[in-house]
């Protein structure tokens, strides 16, 4: 008589279960006239919110001023991180260099100055 292998319950891999509703909808591509301004006005982040905004604004009926406000902060935010990207990139700084890994044995710099903060 030959017996079943037991397995490991840390071995067994369960399947995630299917979820009970369905995926949410792609909100609208915005219209062509709004994406062709939007391009010419240079806001990429703008346009990249656009389409969810502009559903949410519409089913939710949100006064105007707030749709606009919503798509202004999210192009302000953008160009922030843009700019620090390109800020980072353009130091040159060392990758991987942290104070954690600085070692005042190997360093040039006297120790009294490397101490003197």
């Amino acid at each position: 008589m030959t017996t079943a292998p037991v397995m490991d319950p840390a071995e067994v891999v369960l399947a995630p279960a299917p979820s009970p509703l369905p995926p949410p909808p792609l909100a609208p591509p915005i219209p062509a006239e709004l994406d062709a301004v939007l391009r010419r006005m240079r806001f990429p982040y703008l346009r990249a919110v656009a389409p969810d905004v502009l559903a949410t604004a519409r089913s939710q009926r949100w006064d105007s001023a707030e749709v606009v406000r919503i798509l202004l902060e999210a192009e302000i935010k953008g160009r922030d991180e843009a700019t620090r990207r390109n800020h980072r990139k353009m130091a040159q700084l060392p990758s991987g260099k942290t104070f954690e890994s600085w070692r005042e044995a190997d360093s040039s710099i006297p120790a009294p100055t490397q101490q003197a903060w």
